[in-house]
């Protein structure tokens, strides 16, 4: 498998302002056997405000996993999402 050669990171993505599903369309190899997505998705709770540097981050890593349009996107392009103790 492939690492994807970073030149950013989801939160810079997510200030373009573009929509959420266009995402994937940027950094997905679709030729290549397994991508490597980082998210730490969540709702922030007062130990999270407290302790992470994520903040901002995960609420947006959220909205962009259960938005509907990359929900379908993902399943049009047959790609599963899956955890490293599933890899």
């Amino acid at each position: 498998w492939v690492l994807p050669q970073w030149t950013s990171n989801n939160y810079d993505f997510y200030k373009t302002g573009r929509p959420l599903h266009e995402y994937f369309t940027q950094v997905l190899d679709l030729s290549a056997e397994l991508n490597l997505f980082v998210a730490h998705p969540g709702f922030l709770d007062q130990e999270i405000l407290t302790w992470s540097s994520l903040n901002m981050d995960r609420t947006l890593d959220y909205a962009l996993l259960t938005d509907p349009k990359v929900i379908q996107y993902l399943k049009d392009k047959k790609i599963d999402l899956i955890s490293f103790r599933e890899a």
